[in-house]
């Protein structure tokens, strides 16, 4: 305390002392920025460091701030807010007060006069280092973590950059694709990493669509993240390394984000990779759903023949169910020629062809899909087997839930819970309207719904009802 005592009693000891402090945080700066941002491996050295700057500047801030005091206040200010005021035990109350008085405004003043010096000087330093703090924040830190040896550090990070938003990510982007350049950068690491980049993905959608199809404008740094990840010219592009998964790699986990990278980053390739790699030798399981969940995205009339082939009995039950799930969502905006069947198109017969099948199978989500598209269809021609299969079926079957989280972390809800007579009951009541056979379906149904739970009779009533106000009255 002596030595601080000693310099703030004399003026030429507080400018040196702030040049000191100043001079220290320069030196210290210009020997760890270069450190930290090429060199460094640790981010509780660089933390440390960091730390250190800040003291040195503060201290300088404080150093600053008294000689600001005295030139701003009268010659005893800097005494009234450092020394000791010796008080008489005798003195007058009413003096005590205007003492106390004066030291609380000395104080704050010199309290807001140390917060805007070391603000000062600590912005100074920050614009004359072209904003180190800012770029450390930014890509500086995942740097260092990418230069460690640490591998579940590394893991975490890159799981924050996949669901971080922002220009930042145009600099933090192309670490994680030279991360998955390296040879060391393997398992779950590597996963994550493919992971987070179909999830930055989805953020660029916006800008790889047509403008047609494009609400609003979209920010500026949306396009330079775009170029960053889509670039063909460019080896190590997210889309670069995607084709070169699908080319060569055999792991599932980096194929199925492969297939929503290419989706999201440039949608007109993805047929032609569908074609050169989408073979069921090449593509099952996991990763074909990830295929079509992918095709499903930019899918149109077209993609039905494609999808229409991923119905047969030769592919898994997810498979087909995500195919039938994603023709659906094609055919709500197809509208036929005419009300008849020979009025659809041959490939929407098609499919209503292998809904008819797909209603008679044992499998409880093949059949609940099959009405869930029907939905959409709302076809006559199925009236007697909706009817058939309605009374075939036990009163406990229930469709389960099912879900496909793709990739890019976007849920799919493919299936909802509900119980099977409940969704024939549903298909059964989009095509009851002026449907003479339905009517008498129901009408034998409703006489004969005593061995039915509570809630299928009154659903088979309102059914019944609704229908039956379509009948022309006589």
């Amino acid at each position: 305390m002596s030595l601080i005592g000693a310099t703030l009693r004399s003026k030429s000891r507080m400018v040196v002392a702030l040049v000191f402090f100043l001079g220290a945080m320069a030196g210290h700066l210009a020997w760890a920025i270069p450190w930290i941002e090429n060199t460094s491996t640790s981010i509780g050295t660089n933390l440390i460091l960091i730390v250190i700057a800040m003291l040195l500047g503060l201290g300088a801030g404080f150093v600053a701030a008294t000689l600001v005091g005295d030139q701003l206040f009268r010659r005893t200010w800097r005494a009234e807010v450092f020394a000791h005021q010796p008080f008489d035990t005798e003195m007058e109350a009413a003096d005590l007060a205007v003492l106390s008085k004066g030291m609380k405004a000395r104080t704050l003043q010199f309290s807001l006069l140390v917060v805007f010096c070391s603000a000062g000087i600590l912005f100074t330093a920050e614009t004359l280092t072209g904003n180190f703090f800012e770029r450390y924040h930014a890509v500086g830190y995942f740097k260092t973590v990418f230069r460690s040896s640490n591998t579940d550090l590394k893991t975490s990070t890159v799981r924050r950059i996949g669901s971080d938003y922002g220009p930042s990510l145009v600099k933090q982007v192309p670490l994680v694709l030279d991360l998955l350049q390296k040879p060391s950068t393997t398992g779950e690491l590597r996963h994550t990493s493919g992971t987070a980049l179909a999830q930055v993905s989805r953020l660029v959608r916006v800008v790889t669509r047509p403008p047609s199809d494009q609400k609003t404008k979209p920010s500026e740094w949306r396009f330079d993240l775009a170029e960053v990840l889509s670039s063909e010219d460019n080896s190590s592009s997210a889309y670069s390394q995607a084709v070169g998964w699908l080319e060569s790699d055999t792991d599932v986990h980096m194929r199925s984000a492969a297939w929503i990278l290419v989706a999201n980053l440039r949608p007109t390739a993805l047929r032609p990779l569908i074609k050169k790699h989408g073979s069921l030798e090449q593509v099952k399981g996991d990763e074909r759903q990830a295929l079509l969940i992918a095709l499903q995205r930019l899918a149109t009339f077209d993609d039905v023949p494609f999808l229409l082939k991923e119905l047969s009995d030769d592919r898994s039950e997810s498979v087909r169910v995500t195919a039938m799930w994603a023709i659906g969502t094609i055919l709500k905006h197809y509208r036929p020629d005419g009300p008849t069947v020979d009025d659809l198109h041959p490939d929407v017969k098609t499919a209503l062809q292998r809904m008819e099948s797909y209603i008679q199978s044992a499998s409880i989500p093949i059949v609940c899909i099959a009405l869930e598209t029907h939905l959409i269809l709302a076809s006559a021609s199925m009236t007697n087997e909706l009817f058939a299969q309605f009374s075939a079926r036990e009163a406990e079957a229930a469709c389960p839930g099912m879900s496909y989280m793709a990739p890019d972390r976007k849920g799919v809800e493919l299936l909802k819970t509900r119980r099977l007579q409940l969704r024939f009951l549903d298909a059964i009541a989009v095509i009851s309207a002026q449907n003479p056979e339905a009517l008498e379906h129901l009408r034998r149904l409703n006489d004969n719904n005593s061995k039915y739970p509570d809630d299928i009779q009154m659903l088979i009533r309102k059914t019944l009802e609704d229908a039956e106000k379509f009948v022309p009255e006589q």
